[in-house]
C-alpha cells in the first residue's frame, strides 16, 4: 500500500490516482436540479453544457450532495481500509475544506487550507480521525480569486484488487427509439472511457424489431418475448458465456448517469468479498430530488425504503446514507432497473419467461451481499398501485400516476402501511417464487 502525506498536494503523475468516484454533473434529459450533486453560495454558477462552476471572488460550493458525497464507511465495509485522495481540475486561488462527517460526533475538517489550481491537482487525505464505521466526506471550495472548478474525483493511489468484466444486459420490447438513445449515450461515453476495454452492453431484443448496428462496445441479440425476466435471463447466460465477470441489469431507456457505471466497476474492482452487488436506487421522474425507492425488503409484503426523502435536504441524504451502510436488512432485494452483480455467485438463475416478482425472487435466492452507492440510481417515469402479493398472483396491478408522498417520509414510514401497497414502476411488480 503507498504511503502518503497527509496535507500533501501532489501533481498528476508523481503518484498514481485511481478515480474511484468521478464528478457527477447536472444533465440535461436526467437531471437539471443542481442541490442534489453542488449547492451553490454567492458568486458562482455552473454549466449545464460542460459541467464545473465558475467563481467570482467569495463564490462557494459545497460538494455535500447525494450525487457527489463520498461514503468512506460503505467503502471501507466492503473494500478495506485504503488511502484516498481528492482531485481538483481547475484554474484560480481557492479555500478548499474537506469535512468527515459522522452521526455519533462533531464533524472533523480534516484538510482547511488555501489551495492553487493551475490545472490538475491531487490533495491526499488524512483520515486518522475516521473511526466510526459510518463516515461521509464532502468538500467545501471557496473562491479567493476568479476562477473555475472544471471537474473533480474522489480517488486513491491503490491499484484495483480485480478487473472486472462488466457486461450491461438491457432487455427491450419494441422501444426502438428509446434503446437507440441508449446505445448512443453508452456509446459516446465508452469511446472516452478508461474502462472501455472491461465494460460492453448487450441488448436483448424481445421484439426483434432493432435495426441497430452491433459494435463499439455494443451487441444486440433477438429472443423470443418471454418477458423481462425470460430476457435478463438470457443476457445472464451469455454473460455466462462470453467470460464477463459481472452482469448489470437494467432498463431499455437507460435514465442514468453514465457515470453511475465507473462508481460500479470501481467498487466491484476494489470489493474484498466476491459477494458484492451494487442495488441502484430509484428516483422519481416526476419529481428529480426525490427517492422513489433505496433498495426494499420483502415481509409479507414489498417495502421500498427511503421512499420520498428530500436530495435537497442535506441531512436527509446524511441519514440515508448513515442508514445504508453496513449489511442490508432482512427480505432485501434489488430492482432490475439497475442491478449490477457477479456471475459466479448467481446460483440460481431467474425463469427464463415472464414471472411476476423477477427481481424480488432472484435476490432473495442467491446470496448476494447488496450495496447502494451514492449517486448510483435510475429516473423512472411510469408506476403502477403494488398490490399485496396474493392480489399480484390474482389480477394485474393496475396503472397509476406518482403520488408522492410529503417531503422526508422515508422507507420507514412508508413501510407501515399495513397493506403492502406502493407505487413502482409498471415493468418491475414483485413476488418472490
Amino acid at each position: 500500500m503507498i504511503s502518503l502525506k497527509a496535507g500533501e498536494t501532489m501533481r498528476p503523475g508523481v503518484v498514481p490516482f485511481h478515480a474511484l468516484q468521478p464528478a457527477m454533473w447536472p444533465e440535461a434529459g436526467i437531471s437539471t436540479e443542481t442541490v442534489p450533486y453542488v449547492t451553490l453560495h454567492g458568486a458562482c454558477a455552473t454549466s449545464l453544457a460542460q459541467g464545473g462552476v465558475t467563481f467570482a471572488a467569495g463564490g462557494m460550493i459545497s460538494v455535500d450532495g447525494y450525487f457527489n458525497l463520498f461514503n468512506l464507511g460503505k467503502w471501507r465495509d466492503c473494500c478495506g481500509n485504503m488511502p484516498l485522495a481528492l482531485q481538483l481540475r481547475g484554474q484560480g486561488r481557492f479555500q478548499l475544506t474537506v469535512w468527515l462527517a459522522s452521526r455519533e460526533r462533531s464533524w472533523e475538517r480534516i484538510h482547511c487550507e488555501p489551495v492553487t489550481l493551475a490545472g490538475e491537482l491531487v490533495l491526499p487525505l488524512d483520515l486518522q480521525a475516521a473511526t466510526l464505521p459510518r463516515s461521509l466526506l464532502f468538500f467545501d471550495l471557496m473562491a479567493l480569486s476568479e476562477g473555475v472548478l472544471e471537474d473533480f474525483a474522489w480517488g486513491t493511489p491503490m491499484p484495483p484488487r480485480q478487473t472486472p468484466d462488466l457486461m450491461l444486459s438491457v432487455t427491450t420490447f419494441r422501444r426502438e427509439t428509446a434503446v437507440a438513445d441508449t446505445v448512443a449515450r453508452f456509446r459516446r461515453f465508452r469511446a472516452t472511457s478508461p474502462l472501455r476495454d472491461h465494460i460492453r452492453m448487450l441488448v436483448v431484443d424481445n421484439g426483434q424489431t432493432l435495426t441497430l448496428a452491433p459494435g463499439d462496445g455494443v451487441s444486440i441479440l433477438p429472443n423470443a418475448n418471454l418477458g423481462g425476466a425470460g430476457g435478463f435471463s438470457r443476457g445472464l447466460l451469455e454473460a455466462r458465456a462470453t467470460g464477463a465477470t459481472h452482469c448489470l441489469f437494467m432498463d431499455d431507456d437507460a435514465s442514468v448517469h453514465m457515470g453511475a457505471f465507473t462508481r460500479t466497476w470501481m467498487f466491484l474492482a476494489y470489493a474484498t468479498d466476491p459477494r458484492v452487488a451494487v442495488a441502484g436506487a430509484m428516483i422519481n421522474e416526476a419529481h428529480r430530488w426525490q427517492i422513489w425507492e433505496n433498495g426494499a425488503v420483502f415481509n409479507g409484503g414489498c417495502r421500498p425504503l427511503f421512499h420520498g426523502t428530500d436530495l435537497r435536504n442535506r441531512k436527509w441524504v446524511f441519514d440515508m446514507e448513515f442508514d445504508t451502510t453496513g449489511p442490508m436488512p432482512t427480505g432485501h432485494y434489488a430492482g432490475w432497473w439497475f442491478f449490477a452483480f457477479p456471475v459466479d455467485q448467481a446460483r440460481h438463475m431467474p425463469f427464463p419467461f415472464f414471472v411476476r416478482g423477477d427481481d424480488v425472487s432472484f435476490s432473495l435466492a442467491n446470496d448476494f451481499r447488496c450495496v447502494s452507492l451514492p449517486g448510483v440510481a435510475s429516473f423512472q417515469e411510469s408506476f403502477t398501485d403494488k398490490a399485496a402479493p396474493l392480489n399480484l398472483v390474482s389480477r394485474p396491478a393496475q396503472p397509476s400516476g406518482p403520488s408522492p408522498e410529503p417531503a422526508g417520509q422515508t422507507g420507514q414510514r412508508a413501510a407501515a402501511n399495513a397493506d403492502g401497497r406502493k407505487f413502482l414502476p409498471a415493468r418491475r411488480t414483485a413476488l418472490p417464487l
